[in-house]
């Protein structure tokens, strides 16, 4: 007899649909059900076709809800009180049922919500929204209010969306209370009716906490006000008091990513952190936005082209989340294909990450062509740029980047006595990969205003100096005498600006020598963080350390390129250029 061992609407259709006229569904012993004879049927205790009925109806509710399951369970009570079997047949018609009153329950409710809302049942009906509102006015001693009425509105929409069952007239009215508004917090909020728990007053605390004013205070309270769109939108449910809290803290993956761009840590997300690394001092906002709309499902290089596009989005979309359509049209520059309205937002940030693979992929059939093309992105790189790099051959310049590379984030910079550990794993490997006989590797120091003590060009790996005990030290990557001579004259050299100084040392490492890996494979000449490189640090009259990474003459790698870093610790790269040297002249 035909069997299914796990019971739910799909398996049992499939096994309702091959059972035989005469057939009847029997619940197995190991909780299963299957087809049996009439005959066979009759013999079998009522106690199983009990339990078979209602594995039956548990199925149509686990699907389709209460209010559908209900509503055919008179159909099964022969079967669930008297314990007389079920007909295939009839398994048959209910499943039918279900599946067309689950279809018809949508619309109908939206129907009624439609109803209800515009109030337009005759003169003197009371079954809209408008009386349900004057009831809700006077229990609470509130005034009407536009947010009011437009709150729950979404809160009735929302009912007829996600209804289990067909709702009456007055199941809405019955959800025009103070109970069903708190229980969604955003829309609490948006009405203003507590006067300690407001957008506003989540917007100071916040600025307060994150120490922003002026321009960055106005980009975090437009994005609040879309992360409170998107909240009331999701009928994400809670306290007023929870979510207050959370918005002030900046307890939320928007307002987490501009607190990161902020310098402060807790951004546990390491695509986000990338992504707010690189962001635009003047957009922070709408990318905070941004990058947790595409991330999941879509990543960093997809979430660098739209910041691309952000300013002829917002062209077309001035307020709110952006769109959809709006997204795809301007990363794209194409109309969206329409089965993506209806999907996931995952899904569809995986047709917007398959939509950019594939533009790689047209380019060149180095399979390896859309790992590369993503990293370039991922880096900075204008998709413009990285569609011809993926070719080979490519030379790149400061031009080349949509969002100029910048040095380690403030919220990841540690004291100096980690930075100057971080940076010493590196000074005894640097230029241990495609190493040139002779070479020397050598910072140097120099600049505006520095004390002499800070100038002098630093071998690195000159260690003859040194006890046996500091060489094993430097040898191991541990700090030594020589990373602590580079801690004291980046000290001095920054005239003991602790937050710029810690970026200089750190950057001394391989931080600062990053775009080698990632560009220099696409130049035809591939060299890593630890390839022959020199730097030349220097103080600029106006407070500015810049750091100027070059390879020596000797080095097939022709790479010069400068990071700029300001007062306040911030590194961003200033210029560069990344070729393939060109064979010289005997």
């Amino acid at each position: 007899m035909p069997q299914i061992d796990r019971v739910n609407v799909a398996t049992l259709t499939r096994l309702a649909d091959i059972a035989g006229t005469h057939d009847r569904l029997v619940a197995t012993a190991e909780g299963g059900i299957q087809t049996s004879g009439r005959v066979s049927a009759f013999f079998t205790a009522k106690a199983t076709h009990r339990a078979t009925a209602e594995a039956f109806l548990g199925a149509i509710r686990n699907k389709y809800g209460d209010g559908i399951a209900d509503a055919l369970a008179p159909q099964l009570s022969a079967m669930r009180q008297q314990g007389k079997p079920l007909k295939a047949r009839v398994a048959r018609d209910i499943l039918a049922q279900a599946s067309n009153m689950s279809q018809a329950l949508g619309p109908a409710n939206t129907e009624m919500a439609r109803r209800f809302l515009l109030g337009n049942n005759g003169a003197g009906d009371t079954r809209n929204l408008d009386h349900a509102l004057q009831d809700f006015y006077a229990k609470n001693n509130l005034q009407p209010s536009p947010a009011l009425r437009q709150a729950f509105e979404r809160i009735i929409n929302d009912m007829a969306a996600n209804s289990q069952k067909l709702l009456s007239y007055q199941d809405m009215a019955d959800a025009v209370t103070m109970q069903t508004l708190q229980s969604r917090p955003a829309d609490y909020m948006l009405c203003g009716i507590d006067p300690q728990l407001t957008r506003d007053a989540a917007l100071d605390a916040c600025a307060t906490h994150l120490g922003v004013d002026g321009e960055l205070k106005a980009q975090l309270g437009q994005l609040m006000d879309r992360v409170l769109v998107e909240e009331s939108a999701a009928g994400r449910q809670g306290t007023p008091a929870d979510f207050f809290r959370d918005l002030s803290t900046a307890n939320q993956t928007s307002l987490q990513c501009f607190a990161f761009a902020c310098g402060k840590p807790g951004l546990r997300d390491a695509t986000l952190r990338d992504v707010m690394n690189l962001a635009p001092r003047q957009s922070v906002g709408e990318v905070a936005s941004l990058a947790s709309q595409l991330n999941l499902g879509g990543g960093i290089a997809l979430i660098m082209v739209a910041m691309r596009h952000m300013d002829e989005m917002r062209a077309q979309q001035p307020q709110g989340p952006l769109s959809r359509e709006t997204l795809w049209q301007g990363c794209f520059q194409e109309p969206m294909p329409q089965d993506l309205a209806a999907k996931s937002q995952r899904d569809f940030n995986s047709a917007m990450y398959e939509k950019l693979l594939g533009m790689f992929q047209a380019r060149t059939d180095d399979p390896a062509a859309p790992f590369t093309g993503m990293l370039l992105l991922s880096a900075g790189v204008s998709l413009e740029k990285a569609l011809e790099a993926v070719e080979g051959g490519a030379r790149f310049d400061l031009k080349d980047f949509a969002f100029p590379p910048r040095l380690t984030p403030l919220a990841l910079l540690d004291d100096m006595a980690h930075v100057e550990k971080e940076m010493a794993i590196d000074l005894n490997r640097r230029g241990t990969q495609n190493a040139l006989p002779g070479y020397r590797p050598t910072i140097s120091f120099g600049g505006v205003g520095i004390p002499a003590e800070a100038e002098g060009t630093v071998h690195i790996q000159d260690i003859a100096y040194m006890t046996d005990e500091d060489k094993n030290d430097f040898e191991h990557g541990r700090p030594s005498t020589m990373s602590h001579n580079l801690a004291i004259r980046a000290r001095l050299l920054c005239d003991d600006n602790d937050v710029q100084a810690r970026q200089v040392l750190l950057s001394m490492g391989q931080s600062g020598v990053f775009l080698v890996r990632t560009l220099s494979n696409r130049t035809g000449v591939l060299q890593d963080e630890h390839s022959p490189m020199d730097l030349d640090i220097r103080r600029e009259a106006n407070g500015d350390v810049t750091m100027r990474y070059h390879t020596p003459p000797q080095s097939p790698l022709d790479a010069d390129f400068t990071y700029t870093i300001t007062p306040d610790g911030q590194g961003v790269l200033t210029a560069c250029r990344m070729q393939a040297r060109q064979p010289q002249d005997a």
